[in-house]
């Protein structure tokens, strides 16, 4: 995400005259990098309430979960892709 944030504040910057820190420039870009950025804070939560529980029956369900994504090459590689920011 810490390039994807540089390259959209650089853009940004590009499309102003004046002040470059001006807060109409910083809520474009705020607003430009918001949707990414609430996905990723939702993910991490859902990773930390799938990792983080050790109740067998999520153990199992999380491991079959990781099997399956795992067989499946094209999600994989998708998802993959997405955690790179690709």
């Amino acid at each position: 995400m810490g390039i994807k944030d540089a390259l959209e504040l650089v853009a940004q910057i590009r499309h102003t005259t004046g002040d470059c820190g001006s807060p109409k420039v910083l809520r474009a870009y705020e607003r430009a990098r918001r949707g990414d950025n609430i996905l990723t804070q939702k993910a991490m939560e859902g990773f930390r309430l799938l990792f983080g529980n050790t109740l067998t029956p999520w153990k199992i369900l999380r491991n079959s979960g990781l099997t399956v994504v795992n067989r499946m090459g094209f999600l994989k590689y998708e998802m993959a892709k997405r955690a790179m920011g690709i």
